[in-house]
């Protein structure tokens, strides 16, 4: 290949050389050069590669709720209690149940606020049997009302519904026999928790009849287990317990005669941790201290007596969303 370059190089040269003496052909005319043809240009550089996607940004965790506790003056009637009720939720306080001061004996009724939900109630007339509740409460749960227990006015018992703003939901419920032990009581829940139905309350009487009621709500799919442990034998002990089952997502729901019973929202990776207070003299002290802790993000359980030191229990929250196992609940666990 060389040598074939170099061979065309002198014959271009000697051309040249001809063209400008005149001579190379008969009639006066040179023969045109002869050119080289020059290399291709280089192929173009690729284009730069595409930047990678940013990778997405991790869901945000649930913020910590606070809470906010006042005690309003107990109603003279039915019609004032539902007044209390809404004038309460108007302004985003909860109802949370009838409580008295330890030392003192005084009672009221105590609310509660957390974040910017508002509420709105109804009240109905106690059924006279558990079809009759499961007709009323499925009547309210189908307009988003939940059944949040019962109170007495005057010694006349009313149930309570609530309707939460800011949700969609609505609300089915089942009942069945109470459990008359631990294994069938975990086994019953289980079970009924595995289709979404929450055990909110385990033995509630209508007339003669000791029922379980189960609760599922049409938004969220969570699906839920249960554990009953026994009875501690003193505050440390308790709380031991109560820390234990909390770190595995079980936050305790109450005493029963069983046992103390805990509840998982399976669908969730909370967490639960505990307080105990010693109890103070007055209600407007207890408030003030389940606002001191509500202000930290623990909320009240409530009193609660082992082996005869009473002490207040507040639970805290971790990655907990919804209304079953994350918000506090009255003495009757809802």
């Amino acid at each position: 290949m060389k040598f074939r370059l170099a061979a065309v190089a002198a014959a271009v040269a000697a051309t040249l050389a001809l063209a400008a003496c005149g001579g190379g052909g008969n009639d006066g005319n040179s023969f045109a050069p002869i050119g080289v043809l020059p290399s291709p240009p280089p192929a173009p550089a690729p284009p730069p590669a595409e930047p990678p996607a940013p990778a997405p940004a991790p869901a945000p965790a649930p913020a910590t709720s606070t809470f906010l506790y006042e005690q309003v003056p107990y109603p003279a009637d039915g019609a004032a209690f539902l007044n209390d009720l809404n004038t309460e939720g108007a302004k985003g306080f909860r109802f949370l149940g009838a409580l008295t001061a330890a030392q003192s004996g005084a009672g009221a009724n105590v609310y509660y606020k957390t974040g910017d939900i508002t509420y709105v109630y109804e009240t109905k007339a106690t059924p006279a049997d558990a079809d009759a509740f499961l007709a009323q409460a499925n009547e309210a749960g189908g307009r988003g009302y939940r059944w949040a227990g019962a109170s007495s006015v005057n010694n006349v018992p009313v149930m309570i519904y609530r309707k939460d703003s800011g949700t969609s939901a609505t609300y089915t419920y089942r009942t069945e026999a109470a459990a008359a032990s631990r294994s069938d009581f975990i086994t019953r829940g289980n079970a009924q928790g595995a289709e979404g139905y929450f055990n909110t309350a385990p033995a509630y009487g209508f007339g003669s009849a000791m029922v379980a009621v189960f609760e599922k709500s049409s938004v969220g799919n969570s699906t839920f287990a249960y554990e009953v442990k026994d009875d501690a034998s003193d505050v440390g002990a308790t709380l031991a317990q109560f820390e234990e089952a909390g770190a595995r997502g079980f936050r305790f729901r109450g005493p029963y005669s069983f046992g103390n019973i805990f509840a998982k929202d399976l669908s969730q990776s909370s967490t639960f941790t505990y307080q105990a207070l010693v109890p103070k003299d007055t209600l407007a002290a207890e408030i003030e201290q389940s606002n001191t802790l509500g202000a930290t993000g623990f909320a009240l359980i409530g009193p609660m007596i082992v082996n005869s030191q009473t002490r207040n229990y507040y639970y805290k929250a971790s990655n907990c969303t919804g209304p079953a196992l994350c918000m506090p609940t009255s003495p009757f666990g809802l």
